[in-house]
């Protein structure tokens, strides 16, 4: 903390507030690059066209029990609260969890949970708030570990491309799209479960790509967003586990799905280079 600017440390500040204000908690977390220390926020400009990225603070918030973090309608609201906060210019990334399933996933050896306990900085607690000691585990079984996820999630999402290829032949469109978004999810949670041992709760692509870029800017590139055709793109596929399954005006071009696929393919090549490099490593 003490390497943040004062606005971020502002910023930090209207966080804690908006996120003590919506619901009782037992603690607030800052995790992340932010807490790390390798943040980045950059700005360029290229053909006329001004990128920005900025990382996330990413804000780990562990409340009493279940009923509460399973309250999508609160941190949904929370988020769009934090989103509109005019005092809030860095992108805000809630992982809400039990104080219980958190002491629980320490206690088991998790690495994304040692890490935040090890990384993370308490930004609010109560007084009787306590994480659990961590038990490490041996590089056998973080490897074990590594490798029994990365087969069970690549096995997914192959057999996804798999029915994506039986749609498009059949010219069942919003089927093709909805195997398109579970095969690019499976791709990765195989990159999150290999490099954190950790899977979110949640099947929003954007978040889940967002976090995967978090650790190894390189996916970025997978899918573009640079021009309005690769952003409608994306968007269709970060709206197909649900819309083309369910949403009767959910519609789908077959030149976007061939689009999708062929930067699908990307990205499996670069989930087996990195994850299976990382498997090697450990």
């Amino acid at each position: 903390m003490s390497g943040l600017p004062t606005a971020k440390k502002e910023e930090l500040d209207e966080i804690v507030k908006i996120i003590k204000g919506s619901s009782p908690v037992e603690a607030i977390i800052m995790f992340g690059s932010h807490a790390r220390g390798d943040w980045v926020s950059d700005r360029y400009k290229q053909d006329d066209v001004t990128y920005e990225y900025k990382s996330d603070f990413d804000i780990l918030v562990l409340v009493k029990n279940e009923k509460v973090e399973r309250n999508r309608v609160l941190w949904n609201s929370v988020q769009k609260d934090l989103l509109n906060n005019e005092n809030i210019s860095t992108p805000v990334s809630l992982l809400v969890d039990t104080l219980s399933f958190v002491n629980k996933k320490i206690s088991e050896g998790n690495y994304f949970y040692v890490d935040i306990k090890k990384e993370g900085h308490v930004l609010y607690s109560t007084k009787d708030f306590k994480l659990n000691e961590p038990h490490v585990l041996s590089p056998k079984k973080r490897k074990e570990n590594a490798q029994r996820n990365y087969d069970f999630w690549m096995g997914k999402a192959q057999s996804f491309l798999k029915d994506y290829k039986h749609n498009i032949n059949d010219k069942e469109y919003n089927n093709a799209a909805f195997h398109l978004s579970q095969s690019t999810e499976g791709l990765f949670f195989a990159v999150l479960l290999v490099f954190t041992g950790y899977k979110p709760k949640s099947h929003n692509l954007e978040r889940i790509s967002e976090m995967v870029c978090d650790i190894l800017p390189e996916f970025s590139d997978v899918f573009p967003l640079k021009t309005d055709k690769e952003r409608v793109n994306f968007d269709l596929l970060k709206k197909a586990y649900i819309d083309a399954r369910y949403k009767q005006d959910y519609k789908v071009e077959k030149e976007a799905l061939e689009y999708l696929y062929e930067r699908i393919l990307v990205l499996d090549d670069l989930v087996k280079k990195v994850c299976e490099e990382k498997i090697k490593e450990i």
